[in-house]
């Protein structure tokens, strides 16, 4: 009875080692410690999930649903208000966009361009450094400003560097980069049809895009990035083979010629 208990209870649970090949070894095998789920790291602690962690933003992280291209525009609408240039600093290097009253709990104004700054990295560090991560407001920041810069917020944060007026809206932005984005999908289109190709899924959103094409000369279907899909010779790999195939072909028939002459 006591063992039958012992294998209901051992039944389903995850075994303390397991004997696997060392990678390069010449088959040499070894026994190793498997840890449980959600148990990572050199301490073998549990990591620590959602309210547990440090950076639990009571649930409204940018991890819950938003729209990516809108929030593209807001932050294109905010560089080009600041010039592409920290406010601060006036440095062009390492600029981010910092929600003034906080994306956590200013749903209304998420994708306010006038609610956004662009701040150099240290700077947008230091102040969340003081402020904290989340529940932040534009209060804070004007007094950040004025404490360690004796600078001042522009009124409805809307005084830009250099030539712009008047100031880009993520409406605007986002209609022209949506344009720009339908003028390279088009491009893209042109691409894969002059070299006899087919898309089959995906479309440009940018350089990092993944999409599925088909050779119509070989009938292969090859996954790639529209960034090394434009920047290859022939696009996929069968092409590019056939292309070195048929070099070689001709070098050796050069090659053959020269012999029997």
């Amino acid at each position: 009875m006591c063992n039958q208990t012992n294998d209901q209870e051992n039944q389903g649970k995850q075994p303390a080692k397991k004997y696997v090949t060392i990678p390069g070894s010449g088959g040499k095998r070894k026994w190793v410690r498997i840890l449980p789920p959600k148990v990572r790291g050199k301490d073998k602690t549990p990591r620590k999930r959602g309210a547990n962690h440090g950076n639990w933003k009571h649930g409204k992280g940018k991890s819950r649903p938003y729209d990516p291209e809108k929030y593209r525009a807001w932050k294109e609408a905010v560089l080009r208000n600041n010039n592409f240039h920290c406010f601060v600093t006036g440095e062009k290097e390492n600029i981010v966009c910092h929600h003034l009253d906080s994306w956590d709990w200013c749903v209304e104004r998420r994708y306010d361009e006038s609610n956004g700054i662009a701040l150099s990295v240290p700077v947008h560090q230091k102040f969340h450094s003081i402020y904290g991560l989340g529940q932040n407001t534009c209060a804070q920041f004007e007094q950040f400003l004025k404490q360690e810069y004796n600078l001042c917020l522009p009124p409805q944060n809307k005084e830009q560097k250099g030539n712009h007026e008047p100031s880009f809206t993520t409406e605007v932005v986002a209609v022209e980069l949506q344009t720009k984005q339908q003028e390279k999908q088009e491009s893209l289109m042109e691409l894969i049809n002059s070299r006899n190709h087919e898309l089959i899924s995906g479309e440009y959103k940018n350089a990092g895009s993944v999409i599925v094409v088909r050779c119509k000369i070989h009938d292969v279907i090859y996954t790639t990035k529209v960034a090394n899909y434009r920047k290859s010779r022939k696009g996929m790999i069968c092409c590019g083979k056939a292309r070195q195939g048929a070099a070689t072909a001709y070098h050796n028939r050069l090659r053959s010629k020269k012999t029997e002459s």
